[in-house]
Order: structure tokens, then C-alpha cells, then sequence
């Protein structure tokens, strides 16, 4: 595992290759195997786990990459080192490829997960999963967590070194991680970030935050349909 909060910006994609391949990377079908177990979809419930124990999160983002299947998720998720990640709902093991995490929680969280060649669903909540896309302030946005489920509520501001902060969204512990989104067009849904967890401002007021998706992905070395 590499922690990529500890080198250089431009040490980060070559990180990444190290540990497996480039990303370039597709919204891929699940494999043929598939039909009779599940697969690893945006939304599902992750448990990393240590010697100390285990902590819940949620996967923001799941995509193949020459045939190998990855996820992504908030990096304090797996900031302590040592540790493996377990699909819940798949049942899937998983392995941190590269992570980078600001303690100040005012700047980078994510987190790169490899799953083997595991199958991977472009689908969440039973909607498909057209693109990763820019935050846009004159639209709803929501998050999904394993232990909220989902809320929605409205962009706020930029926070700290690239999150953004929101109002009306609900948070409780093993949400982080999960993805943030608003609809695109009728019957899509384009993930926009990882979900982090709460703010509280000088003046008392509570905000969520999250962390933009397609800026991870390029930080982690991936080709992004962002839009």
C-alpha cells in the first residue's frame, strides 16, 4: 500500500502502476460469472480490516481497468496501514493499492482498492451509472452511505484544498467514503465525489463534505470521462 499523501504529486500515477496497471478506465458490464454472484457497485458497504479491528465505509466508485476491477473510497478510511478490505455485499477481498488522506481534513481523502478480477456493476440504487461528472452549484445533490442511506440537499462552497462542502445531507459513522451525486438527465446517475463526513463552521453552522471524484481519479493516475 502505498500512502501518496508522503511523495511527490508527480510520484502518484507511477505509484499506482507499480502496484498493479494504469487506469484507464471503463464502466464495464459485470463478467459472465455474475449471474450467480453479486456484484461490487458504487454504495456497497466495505469493512477494512486490521489486527486492531474493523471499520465500516462505503464505496464511492467502482470500475474495471484491463480487466481488473477497482474501487475507490475515502482515504481515512484506510489510513491505518496493514489492513485488507472486504466487499460486504459481495463478498469480494480487496487490497489498498494507494491512498492519501490530509489529517486537517481540509484537503485530499481517498483511497484506491484493487479486487482482483472480480465483476463490477454500473449501477446504483438500480439507476445506471453514465458518467463521473464536476460538481455543478445550480442543481440537488445527494450521498449514499451504508449507514444513512440517502439524503439530499444542496451544494454549498469550496472548502479547504479541493472539498466542497454541502447543507441538508445526512451523516453517521460508516457513511464515509460513499458516493455524492445528483441525476443526470431522466434516468442516470453521475457520481460527482466521495463523501467525508461532517463540518462544523466557526460560527455552529453543520455542513457535509466531500471530496471531488474525477480529481481522485486523476490524482490516482486514471483517465476520467469527466465532464
Amino acid at each position: 500500500m502505498t500512502a501518496l499523501s508522503q511523495r511527490p504529486r508527480a510520484m502518484i500515477a507511477a505509484a499506482v502502476a507499480a502496484g498493479t496497471v494504469g487506469l484507464s478506465y471503463a464502466f464495464g458490464a459485470p463478467h459472465a460469472h455474475a449471474v450467480t454472484q453479486r456484484a461490487i457497485s458504487p454504495g456497497d458497504a466495505i469493512r477494512y480490516i486490521t489486527a486492531a479491528g474493523a471499520d465500516t465505509c462505503t464505496l464511492a466508485f467502482a470500475f474495471t481497468a484491463h480487466s481488473h476491477t477497482y474501487g475507490v473510497t475515502a482515504g481515512h478510511c484506510v489510513a491505518n496501514a496493514g489492513g485488507y478490505v472486504t466487499d460486504v455485499i459481495s463478498g469480494y477481498r480487496g487490497s489498498v493499492v494507494a491512498f492519501d488522506y490530509d489529517p486537517t481534513r481540509r484537503g485530499n481523502d481517498f483511497a484506491l482498492i484493487h479486487f482482483g478480477q472480480a465483476p463490477v456493476a454500473a449501477t446504483m440504487l438500480g439507476t445506471t451509472v453514465d458518467a463521473v461528472s464536476v460538481p455543478a452549484a445550480d442543481q440537488p445533490i445527494c450521498h449514499t452511505g451504508v449507514s444513512s442511506g440517502t439524503s439530499c440537499g444542496q451544494l454549498s462552497a469550496q472548502y479547504g484544498v479541493g472539498q466542497y462542502l454541502t447543507t441538508g445531507l445526512n451523516d453517521v459513522p460508516g457513511d464515509s467514503g460513499g458516493p455524492v451525486w445528483p441525476r443526470h438527465g431522466i434516468d442516470d446517475i453521475a457520481i460527482v465525489g466521495i463523501w467525508l463526513g461532517s463540518h462544523i463552521d466557526h460560527d455552529g453552522t453543520p455542513y457535509g463534505r466531500f471530496y471531488p471524484l474525477d480529481h481522485a481519479l486523476t490524482q490516482l493516475g486514471a483517465t476520467t470521462t469527466a465532464r
